[in-house]
């Protein structure tokens, strides 16, 4: 459930039904500060995107692209009520890659902006076990997974996604010797994450 006294609620809920349009997007969950309670106006908006099956890098080049064009893309200078999609899986992997205590208390406050097809309960069944084991639980719970949709992948649609994966491991190559230690950014064929600053000191499992 959304806070309504949440900072940027309104914004998020509109962008997360726009965003939820585009190619290669199947959902889209609010995560990072505000949804933990720790939010204020001067905060961006984090956003996590599930991808459809073989889209990752479809979907982040689509949602980054009209991001940065409507002037909506959070930069580290202008950041306050900006969008900041900074992390991507694709289906049907839907298991986070790393799963120490920072990723529980993150991944376990996320919320769902858009989610059609119902993967929320997917999403959650699939990291449950590994969140619970360092005492955090989803504050968002989800119902029995439903079935998925079989989406259809054209060869036009794989040789885009080859050509923008390329692309976006070339680019985060030629920044990467400018990361300070401890940041989190990967892309791999099934999660893109983008979290340049380190962020790793989790608050308490609330009870």
């Amino acid at each position: 459930m959304i806070d309504p006294t949440w900072p940027h609620t309104t914004k998020a809920q509109h962008w997360g039904r726009w965003l939820g349009r585009l190619p290669g997007v199947a959902a889209i969950w609010w995560s990072g500060s505000i949804v933990r309670g720790q939010g204020t106006p001067a905060s961006d908006i984090d956003l996590f995107f599930v991808a459809r099956p073989g889209r990752l890098c479809t979907a982040r080049w689509w949602v980054t692209g009209c991001l940065r064009l409507l002037g909506q893309l959070a930069r580290p200078h202008d950041h306050a009520g900006k969008l900041c999609p900074n992390h991507f899986i694709a289906l049907p992997h839907l298991n986070i890659i790393e799963t120490d205590p920072y990723a529980a208390q993150l991944f376990s406050h996320c919320v769902p902006l858009s989610d059609p097809h119902g993967i929320w309960a997917h999403w959650v069944t699939a990291n449950r076990p590994w969140v619970e084991s360092h005492g955090y639980a989803f504050q968002v719970p989800a119902s029995a997974p439903a079935a998925l949709p079989a989406w259809r992948r054209t060869r036009l649609g794989n040789w885009v996604e080859s050509l923008l994966r390329r692309l976006q491991v070339w680019q985060l190559d030629r920044h990467r010797s400018h990361l300070p230690r401890g940041a989190k950014v990967w892309i791999t064929d099934t999660e893109i994450r983008l979290h340049p600053q380190p962020k790793n000191q989790p608050h308490p499992p609330q009870p």
